[in-house]
């Protein structure tokens, strides 16, 4: 079997994460780095791990105003849902079916309807 083409966003040749994401990468053998878009910079890219702490706190905000209830605000609602992460996994799995018949056209698949 060929093996499986792999992007990677973010993790710079500087950042830890891209060094370990690349180690695991070599470790496997199944996997090709084809393309990147990494940091050029050292360290972690500004704001990283403040968009996860927006991301709980808004979901906690949200948790809050239903047990006050509230309405919550369209700031307190701006986290994702499960529908993103279907979307999401639904993206990887036109990817790996894409690898799988030698990069030819997968369209995604629609699993929310």
């Amino acid at each position: 079997m060929a093996p499986l083409k792999m992007g990677m966003v973010g993790g710079g040749f500087d950042a830890l994460i891209g060094a370990w994401h690349r180690r695991a990468v070599a470790i496997d053998g199944g996997i090709d780095l084809v393309a990147g878009a990494l940091a050029s910079t050292r360290g972690h890219p500004e704001a990283f791990n403040e968009a996860f702490a927006n991301i709980h706190a808004n979901a906690a905000d949200t948790m809050r105003a239903c047990q006050e209830r509230r309405v919550a605000t369209e700031l307190e609602l701006d986290f994702p849902t499960a529908a993103n992460g279907v979307r999401g996994l639904a993206f990887i799995a036109a990817v790996v079916e894409c690898d799988a018949n030698d990069a030819t056209w997968t369209a995604l698949k629609d699993y929310l309807s």
